[in-house]
């Protein structure tokens, strides 16, 4: 019956390095050590953050300072690739449902002829590019879409 904090730090490679106003990685440490005495300048006081969780996201570690990569339990993760277009794309095309609030009788799965479109355009890597391809895949069926 303990309340927990997750604190979620998305992208932490592109903080700056600069230290004219402190660094984010420097501030970090301290606080990476779940302390149950960590004194918050902000604060003032003393705090205790041995239940609070860090999570942190990047696109690579390359340049990322070594005791900061020590406090964190790292996790890599290939690239996608052309072979996981299908599986992308269907994830894809069912967030676009759950946003505009249809099923799939309304707006179906990429078929065999629009994911070889894709894959003309999309060799792999970014999902956002991949993204704005699906989009545009789905705008054109609309497009072409026969109005009665």
């Amino acid at each position: 019956m303990t309340a927990t904090v997750a604190v979620i730090l998305e992208e932490i490679e592109k903080a700056g390095t600069g230290t004219t106003n402190g660094s984010l990685h420097d501030g970090l440490l301290p606080m990476l050590d779940h302390a149950e005495v960590y004194r918050d300048p902000y604060l003032e006081c003393d705090t205790n953050l041995s239940g609070v969780t860090f999570l942190a996201t990047a696109n690579g570690v390359a340049g990322m300072p070594r005791p900061l990569l020590d406090r964190f339990r790292v996790f890599t993760m290939p690239e996608p690739t052309l072979a996981d277009l299908p599986a992308l794309a269907r994830g894809i095309v069912g967030d676009a449902r759950r946003e505009r609030g249809t099923d799939a009788s309304w707006l179906p799965d990429l078929d065999g002829d629009e994911l070889g479109l894709i894959s003309e355009h999309w060799r792999g890597g970014s999902v956002r590019s991949l993204q704005r391809l699906v989009d545009t895949v789905l705008a054109g069926r609309e497009t072409l879409a026969a109005r009665h």
